[in-house]
Formats: C-alpha cells, sequence, structure tokens
C-alpha cells in the first residue's frame, strides 16, 4: 500500500511541479513520452509526458519508453525513498530486484525530475 500511495504521490507533485516550477518545466521541454513504475506484485503505475505537463494513471502504459519494474512494493518503496536513491538503484540493478526495461537514460532523466519534486528534510540548526 505505501508504494501505491508513493506512485500516486510522485504522479501529483510532478504534475503540480509542471504547472508551477520553471526549472521543472524546462527539463520537459521536447519530451512526448509515457513511461511505466510497477512492481511484481502487481502495483502498477503509468506516468505520460506531454506538452510540458506530466499526469499520472493506474494501470499500465500503452506504449512506455522505459519500465521501471521492482522486485516487490516493499523493494520500490525502499530504494524510491533512500537517502541515496542513486546508490539504491545501482544495487538493485546488480542485485536483479530492480530491472529497467527500454531506454536506461530516459531513467536517468526520470530520476533527475524526480529529485526536484520529492521533499529533501530541512537540517537542524546547531545552537552557537
Amino acid at each position: 500500500m505505501k508504494f501505491r500511495l508513493l506512485l500516486l504521490g510522485l504522479g501529483l507533485l510532478m504534475k503540480r511541479a509542471s504547472a508551477n516550477n520553471p526549472a521543472f518545466q524546462k527539463k520537459l521541454e521536447g519530451k512526448d513520452m509515457s513511461f511505466e513504475i510497477s512492481s511484481d506484485d502487481g502495483v502498477c503505475r503509468s506516468f505520460t509526458v506531454k506538452n510540458n505537463t506530466v499526469s499520472s494513471r493506474g494501470g499500465k502504459a500503452q506504449a512506455p519508453e522505459f519500465c521501471l519494474r521492482f522486485q516487490s512494493a516493499q523493494e520500490g518503496f525502499s530504494a524510491l525513498t533512500a537517502k541515496n536513491a542513486q546508490l539504491a538503484f545501482m544495487k538493485g540493478i546488480q542485485d536483479k530486484t530492480i530491472r529497467v526495461e527500454g531506454n536506461p537514460m530516459s531513467l536517468m532523466w526520470f530520476q533527475s525530475i524526480a529529485a526536484m519534486v520529492v521533499p529533501r528534510k530541512k537540517k537542524k540548526k546547531q545552537a552557537a
């Protein structure tokens, strides 16, 4: 359930960023594609980039540019919420708990836009 909610939230955050964030909008320029994030245990969400906006819906994409597949929803949640997501992805790909089907360069593009919308924890200020 956490993975399903994470993907829903990610879709909403990207949709909002595509409407309000100029840097995010710049990353979308020239993109007309769909991609899919899913797990082998049945969670699946598709994302569409068109006209510099992002939308998402539950289910498989028609003709995705790439598919990001996790061995389980738990693995997907862990990888996408890891402090160092790139390291978690590389480890998952090596361990074969994460599979990338399609264009791997698009995965790198996705990671760059996802990093723009994920809220970061603020560092606590130390007392002087």
